[in-house]
């Protein structure tokens, strides 16, 4: 919700499909194993339909391993973390 709203404030719109954003923002849950695997699926077809993806959320707080996974990634935010990118 607060991504929603700020990016709002910010003058973004939403999308309803991945190919026609400017960027894929997804929201991760890494507690329950059946979230983590519904996260990291959520992720491969945002990169496969998009390519210009940032994660957020609790699976990719301080789990560097979704940058070594997912290389293409524009960004890693944890929750309330400072975003690690990538260039």
């Amino acid at each position: 919700e607060r991504i929603l709203t700020q990016l709002h404030a910010e003058g973004y719109a939403l999308s309803d499909s991945y190919s026609d954003a400017s960027i894929v923002v997804v929201n991760t849950c890494g507690f329950i194993e059946a979230a983590v695997e519904e996260s990291l699926e959520a992720i491969t077809q945002a990169l496969d339909e998009n390519g210009r993806v940032i994660v957020t959320g609790c699976l990719a707080t301080g789990n560097q391993n979704i940058l070594r996974r997912f290389p293409g990634l524009v960004a890693v935010t944890g929750d309330g973390s400072v975003e690690a990118t990538r260039s």
